[in-house]
C-alpha cells in the first residue's frame, strides 16, 4: 500500500474506522515513508509539505527535539524547547513554535501517544538507516542547480588554465541560493554552482562551497562542520581533490568528484563554454576541504 493514502483507506484496509476529522491508526509499518506520511498527517503543514526527520537533542523530557519538514526544494526545522512539549497537550505548543504555519488538529490522549511513538520511530530509523540514503539526497537535489563548464581538462598539462576558467566562472553565494527559492524572480543573471566535466577524462566535479550553501540555504540542511560535510560524503563515494598549479597566478582548488551513479542522474547535460582566453581573477576566499 502506498504511504500517501486517503482519508479512508487505511481505516478499510485496517478495518478499524476512526471518528470524522482524527487521524488513521498508527500504522504497524516502521519505514520512514510510511511514519513519514502519517506524521503529515498529524502535524497538517501547507500543501506540498511533508514531515521530513526527527532529532531528540537528549533522552530526557526536559532536553530539546527538532521537527525538520520539506518540500524538495527548502526545508524547515522547527525546534521546541522540550520534548515533554510534543507528549502532553502538542497542539497549542506546535503552532506556537511554528507561528501557526502547521495545523495539527485536536487529538485525543491516544492520538497524541501515537504521535510520540511516530515521531520517535522516525527519529531512530533515521539514525540507523537513513543518513546515507539522506546524504545522497541532498546531493542529487544539488545537482540539478548547476552549470556545466566545458571544453578544459585538469590534467597536468591543462590544470593551469582548466582552475582559471572555473575561477572565472563565478561563486554561487548566498544571495544565489535565495533567489532559487523565489522562482517568480528573473533569475537570468544569477549566479548558478560550477559542475566541471572534464575534456579529458570525463570525469565531473563540484566545489565543496557552492555544494555547502546550497544546502544551507536551498535544502535548508544545518550548518555542518567541514569534515562531517567529507565524510558524509565519502560514505556514498564522493571524495575530495586538491589541485594546485605554481603557474603565476598560482591557482588552487578543492574540488568533489562525481561518482557515476551522480553523473547518469543529470545525464550527458552541457551548458557553458568558456572562451579561448581567461582573465586571471583573484582566489576565492576560504577552503571548505
Amino acid at each position: 500500500m502506498s504511504p500517501d493514502y486517503t482519508d479512508t483507506d487505511l481505516d478499510v484496509v485496517q478495518g478499524k474506522p476512526r471518528p470524522k476529522g482524527s487521524l488513521p491508526y498508527l500504522t504497524d509499518d516502521r519505514r520512514p515513508e510510511f511514519l513519514r506520511a502519517w506524521l503529515t498527517r498529524a502535524f497538517r503543514p501547507p500543501e506540498g509539505w511533508r514531515v521530513e526527520g526527527f532529532e531528540r537533542l537528549g533522552p530526557e523530557r526536559d532536553h530539546p527535539a527538532i521537527l525538520a519538514v520539506a518540500n524538495g526544494r527548502e526545508a524547515k526545522r522547527f525546534r521546541f524547547k522540550r520534548q515533554r512539549d510534543l507528549r502532553g497537550t502538542p497542539r497549542s505548543e506546535v503552532a506556537a513554535v511554528a507561528s501557526g504555519w502547521l495545523n495539527m488538529p485536536h487529538l485525543t490522549a491516544g492520538e497524541v501517544e501515537d504521535v510520540w511513538m511516530a515521531l520517535c520511530a522516525l527519529g531512530q530509523v533515521l539514525t540507523e538507516f537513513d543518513e546515507v540514503e539522506q546524504t545522497r539526497e541532498w546531493f542529487e537535489a544539488f545537482l540539478p542547480a548547476t552549470l556545466p563548464l566545458i571544453g578544459h581538462s585538469l590534467v597536468p598539462d591543462s590544470r593551469h588554465t582548466a582552475l582559471l576558467a572555473i575561477r572565472a566562472a563565478g561563486q554561487f553565494r548566498k544571495g544565489d541560493a535565495l533567489a532559487i527559492l523565489r522562482p517568480s524572480e528573473d533569475q537570468r543573471f544569477a549566479q548558478r554552482p560550477t559542475r566541471f566535466v572534464d575534456s579529458n577524462t570525463g570525469e565531473q566535479w563540484v566545489r565543496p562551497g557552492e555544494l555547502a550553501t546550497y544546502l544551507r540555504f536551498v535544502v535548508g540542511v544545518e550548518p555542518l562542520p567541514h569534515s562531517t560535510l567529507r565524510s558524509r560524503l565519502h560514505e556514498i563515494g564522493v571524495v575530495g581533490k586538491h589541485f594546485e598549479d605554481y603557474r603565476p597566478p598560482h591557482p588552487k582548488l578543492d574540488l568533489y568528484q562525481l561518482t557515476d551513479e551522480l553523473i547518469e542522474t543529470v545525464g550527458d547535460k552541457r551548458g557553458r563554454v568558456e572562451p579561448e582566453r581567461v582573465e586571471p581573477v583573484e582566489p576565492a576566499q576560504g577552503r571548505l576541504a
